[in-house]
């Protein structure tokens, strides 16, 4: 009988625990699409936010892994958390896939997004290869291959084969893609 109350009060914990992480996470979900949407929200553009970060070589895929999940942050700055989520890897190009998140304060704040918010509404995506620098461990420019963005401020940027021998040892990304807003609630 105790055992049935101890297992009912653990599944109990955790419901509750995974609940709370839901809310927040929908929460944080919600207000950051109010602030983009200036559903309430005053928003101001501060300009271009660049930022640095390193690959280290154990977040490279060797040559037979396709994909290789990697899950660390790399930048927290501005209320913005980017991580590399996974490197992903082929015959033709290798992939360094980021994901950004945010943990605002609902009245005030800054973030960075990879979009330019306009003053008429509108969305604007000027990602471009000039907004990335990949330097090698001897702080060679290394040539990018293909890039992508998306889903919400979300980016990908590829290496292709003939450029991969450069990055074995790590190398560093420096990345002026992001704008940076300040938020204010409105009264």
């Amino acid at each position: 009988m105790k055992r049935k109350i101890v297992i009912i009060l653990i599944f109990f914990v955790v419901f509750i625990l995974g609940f709370q992480s839901y809310n927040l996470i929908n929460y944080n979900r919600t207000l950051f699409n109010s602030v983009i949407n200036k559903e309430g929200y005053s928003l101001q553009s501060l300009g271009k936010q660049p930022i640095e970060f390193f690959i280290k070589p154990e977040w490279i895929p060797n040559k037979s892994e396709v994909r290789k999940k990697v899950n660390q942050k790399l930048v927290k700055l501005h209320n913005t958390n980017l991580k590399l989520v996974d490197v992903t890897n082929n015959e033709w190009e290798m992939c360094f896939n980021m994901t950004t998140t945010y943990k605002f304060n609902q009245k005030e704040g800054k973030f960075m997004y990879i979009y330019l918010l306009n003053d008429d509404d509108t969305v604007t995506s000027n990602m471009s290869q000039h907004d990335y620098v990949l330097l090698d461990n001897k702080n060679n420019e290394i040539e990018m291959g293909s890039m992508g963005s998306g889903p919400d401020s979300d980016f990908s940027f590829c290496l292709d084969p003939e450029n991969q021998k450069q990055i074995l040892d790590g190398f560093k990304v420096k990345y002026n893609g992001f704008y940076l807003y300040k938020f204010t609630k409105n009264d």
